[in-house]
């Protein structure tokens, strides 16, 4: 038995039986086939009632079939609210949430417009078109549509329905073969913009393949932005913005609930740490959002950022989507790193010397600093020259002295360093291979030198060894020291040196009484960051290939490696944070300077050695080479003296 023969033996069997429920339950329920039948929509066959089943007496029985609402129907409906309300008086302003009558032909036709365009499936009761949690969401959807960019309405449009119509008993609406077009109202489909659902004008009538109204689709997107972004230093004032886009999206967002988390860190910490139950909140109230604009949350968020913080906030928007449940977030931070400098006053700087007689260069030498590349390139430098045989780097020459100009002014090299170079800190290229020896500093201890004797556990006290030339086997403690007029001590250590307490000068002396204190090290020396002043010459050289490193901020026990500053544990911001006066200078295979005391931002074009926010200070003065011994002597302030000290221009 065909398809078709089946269909008609069925329908045969409702129109002899129409009060039979249970038959058109039965058939409402069946899927949708592929068939001849020109309806077949809701599951329904052509002259089908939606609400009851029952079959509305087919062609020829045109006395009993009407439009579906009375004219006028929707002729005077222009827009979303006309449409909205002249389906409510339709449905005769549903008293009680119900219809206030199963039978008029307004109320069923009103009705029927609501629950198909919800997708209720045929059977459901005319009533539920009343209930305001369905008129609510109908409503809504229309004004969704129409509202959508561009509008998913036409109000009137001559639209070909395709051969599908509809009309009314007054008590239940069927589907009918009918072809044509009329004047229609028309809703298109989101995705596809095909038509969706369209209403005849002049009756009311449902046309076509009818489909229910999607919720139409809006997509929030939070957006954290910060500026500066990135990294700052203390002091930097950051600003946090908070916006809320939608797009892409075919409609005005609901109001959503906007929720900043407010993230602060200790230290460096990377990507975006989600927030934690201590973290400040705030909430605020986001308005709908028209289709792809964007709306600012009117918080301000300004502050001035602290040393050794990581800054982030997160910006959580709910709901998200059209579905109600989704939360969108987006978070950004920013890191607060200090950019510690170091800066020569009275002196020069060389790298790339080697030790003793015939020394061996090293061309891979370079000083590397931070400096303000711009204007007064103010930060990391030396007030005189720097040679250098390979790379200068962010450390200007020529700072705040008159005659040569900064930052390249005194920086000996074989090329010319200017312009883009400058621009990306490089002030000095490859001087060459003509940097002299230092020397054997660590070769020359005299035969008649003292040895130390026991040390107690707190570290040596240098001052107490006296005038002289003193010597030290192993690893040493100093807990620090400070010489007086005339002293004059030398002190020869083969290991290493940890130097735990401030060593400085003493009172006022005559140019004869000058104090000098000179350190020999073979290894390396450590220097505790509670240590903020150290007078004298220091030396660190190697031994077996090892040692010949003065570490300005650290301890034999947890040395600092380079490059290991976001490696858990690390405490070099948190005790090196005091600043590092030298009064005198340091020559070593390698200095590593260490200390977060200041930051660039706080450089300026006049600092002095006495003014200014460095990290390290290096003083070298004439008191340093006065006091030490003239060429043939073994000691300072010996017979030998001076005839005449003149102050003159460096000879560079």
């Amino acid at each position: 038995m065909s398809t078709k023969t089946l269909r008609n033996i069925i329908r045969v069997g409702i129109a002899t039986t129409l009060l039979s429920g249970l038959l058109w339950a039965g058939l409402a329920l069946r899927p949708h086939m592929a068939s001849a039948d020109a309806c077949s929509i809701d599951g329904l066959n052509c002259y089908i009632g939606y609400f009851y089943g029952g079959y509305d007496g087919g062609p020829g029985a045109n006395g009993t079939r009407w439009n579906v609402l009375p004219a006028p129907a929707l002729l005077n409906v222009n827009n979303g609210w006309d449409l909205v309300h002249t389906i409510y008086d339709d449905l005769g302003d549903c008293p009680g949430n119900a219809l206030p009558s199963q039978t008029d032909q307004r109320n069923t036709g009103a009705a029927f417009i609501v629950l198909t365009m919800l997708g209720w499936a045929p059977g459901t009761p005319k009533n539920v078109a009343c209930d305001p949690t369905q008129f609510n969401k109908w409503s809504t959807l229309v004004y969704k549509y129409e509202a959508a960019v561009p509008s998913l309405i036409n109000f009137n449009q001559v639209y070909d329905f395709g051969g599908i119509n509809t009309r009314s008993t007054k008590v239940d609406v069927a589907y009918y073969p009918d072809a044509g077009s009329a004047p229609a109202i028309v809703f298109y489909d989101q995705k596809t913009h095909q038509p969706r659902y369209a209403i005849k004008r002049d009756c009311g009538n449902p046309l076509g393949e009818l489909h229910y109204l999607e919720d139409l689709d809006y997509s929030l997107q939070p957006s954290v932005n910060v500026n500066p972004s990135g990294t700052v230093e203390p002091g930097s004032n950051v600003n946090f913005t908070y916006t809320v886009t939608n797009n892409p999206s075919l409609r005005t967002s609901d109001p959503a609930t906007c929720t900043i988390y407010t993230i602060v860190r200790n230290g460096y910490v990377s990507g975006t740490p989600p927030p934690g139950p201590g973290d400040p909140t705030q909430t605020i109230a986001c308005p709908p959002i028209q289709q792809g604009q964007t709306y600012t949350i009117p918080i301000s968020d300004n502050f001035t950022a602290q040393p050794n913080k990581t800054y982030c906030r997160e910006l959580a928007v709910s709901p998200a989507d059209q579905s109600g449940g989704g939360t969108a977030t987006n978070e950004a931070c920013v890191i607060v790193v200090s950019k510690p400098y170091a800066q020569v006053f009275g002196g020069d700087v060389s790298a790339g010397n080697g030790f003793g007689t015939a020394c061996t260069e090293d061309t891979n030498a370079s000083v590397v600093g931070w400096n303000q590349r711009a204007g007064t390139f103010a930060g990391a430098g030396t007030q005189y020259a720097a040679y250098v045989l390979n790379i200068l780097q962010d450390f200007a020459s020529a700072q705040n002295s008159s005659g040569a100009p900064t930052p390249s002014g005194l920086a000996f090299s074989n090329q010319n360093v200017t312009g883009g170079d400058q621009a990306n800190g490089t002030y000095g290229k490859s001087i060459g291979s003509s940097l002299p020896c230092v020397p054997d500093y660590a070769g020359q201890i005299p035969a008649s030198a003292t040895s130390v004797g026991a040390v107690p556990p707190a570290g040596l006290t240098v001052s107490g060894l006296g005038s002289g030339a003193y010597k030290y086997n192993g690893n040493l403690t100093i807990a620090g020291g400070s010489f007086g007029t005339s002293a004059n001590t030398t002190l020869y250590v083969t290991g290493d040196v940890y130097i735990k307490g401030n060593i400085g000068y003493s009172g006022s002396w005559l140019m004869s009484q000058i104090p000098n204190f000179n350190l020999i090290v073979k290894g390396n020396i450590y220097i505790a960051g509670a240590v903020t002043q150290l007078d004298g010459s220091y030396v660190s050289q190697q031994t077996g290939g090892t040692g010949g490193t003065i570490y300005t901020c650290t301890d034999p026990a947890t040395p600092f490696t380079p490059m290991s500053l976001a490696t858990p544990g690390n405490t070099v911001y948190t005790n090196c944070a005091n600043k590092l006066t030298v009064n005198g200078s340091f020559t070593a295979q390698q200095i590593e300077l260490l200390r977060s005391n200041g930051t660039l931002a706080q450089a300026k074009a006049n600092d002095t050695n006495t003014s200014n926010s460095a990290a390290e200070v290096f003083n070298y003065n004439p008191a340093l080479w006065i006091a030490q011994p003239l060429p043939g002597s073994s000691t300072a302030n010996t017979s030998d003296t001076y005839d005449s000290i003149v102050s003159l221009p460096p000879v560079l």
